[in-house]
């Protein structure tokens, strides 16, 4: 089974309800002024009045040239709108991780718990940009604006288009292939408590489809994993082998890729 290209698969944002009830009006906020740049581009290209707008002289034009220029109007409204939705949700972050800095660990699942309630918090405040982001068809607008404006690493040539990943504790390298509806949890529920743990994938790593790799993972260079693998928390996978099963198995050295390309590039130099 493949995930369909239509199905957001936005970063996971859970939050508890509890603390949902309580922040919902700062998010409601949030989202009100990420819209405000949008509102104003409408205003002023729709707005019929008789001041001397810009573009006011467009209610002149023929009905065909309104049609040409609409599209191009609602488009601009929502790179705006996900621009400044960006910046306003990096600035409530950054208050946030004043407030609390992130980090690893076990904490316990309550608002007590300032650990627990500043991941909750921070969760809800990308979720009205994931929302935007997640909705449209833009898959390059995805990748930036999700991960790497808020300084996840992910590096060159990195496919993870239509994965499910935590915005916060993974890093990918180079040249990593991440198969559709495959999962990356930097955080993990165990009854009462939350686990926290960074994700590492190193490079030339690929990855089928439905994989599902927990928190601590770590992942080393040229690892291939096949489809429907998934991890325990803190599991290893060593350079240049390949891995299968649930939990994930050693079966095998990976071909073409890190460590046993090195040593058949080293042969072919031994023979030159």
């Amino acid at each position: 089974m493949t995930t369909p290209v239509s199905t957001k698969l936005a970063p996971t944002t859970l939050v508890d309800p509890k603390i949902r009830r309580r922040y919902y009006h700062v998010y409601l906020i949030q989202m009100w002024i990420s819209l405000i740049p949008a509102a104003f581009i409408g205003y002023w290209f729709y707005y019929p009045g008789d001041e001397p707008y810009l573009l006011q002289s467009i209610w002149n034009m023929e009905l065909w040239a309104i049609f040409i220029l609409t599209p191009i109007i609602i488009a601009l409204m929502y790179i705006s709108t996900v621009i400044w939705a960006a910046i306003i949700t990096k600035i409530r972050i950054g208050y946030l991780n004043m407030r609390r800095k992130p980090r690893e660990g076990v904490f316990k699942r309550d608002k007590n718990d300032k650990d627990y309630l500043y991941w909750n918090k921070r969760n809800f405040a990308r979720m009205f940009l994931f929302w935007l982001l997640h909705s449209t068809p833009f898959t390059f607008m995805k990748t930036y604006f999700s991960y790497k404006f808020f300084g996840v690493k992910i590096g060159e040539n990195s496919v993870i288009n239509h994965i499910w990943m935590s915005p916060e504790f993974v890093s990918i390298g180079d040249n990593v292939k991440i198969g559709q509806g495959s999962c990356i949890y930097s955080f993990m529920f165990e009854h009462d408590k939350l686990l926290v743990a960074e994700v590492g994938i190193e490079d030339n790593v690929l990855v089928g489809p439905q994989c599902v790799f927990l928190p601590g993972t770590k992942i080393e260079k040229g690892v291939t994993v096949d489809a429907g693998a998934f991890s325990h928390p803190f599991s290893t996978l060593e350079e240049g082998e390949t891995y299968k099963g649930t939990p994930v198995k050693k079966i095998g050295k990976a071909k073409g890729n890190g460590r046993n390309k090195d040593k058949k590039d080293g042969r072919n130099k031994d023979k030159k």
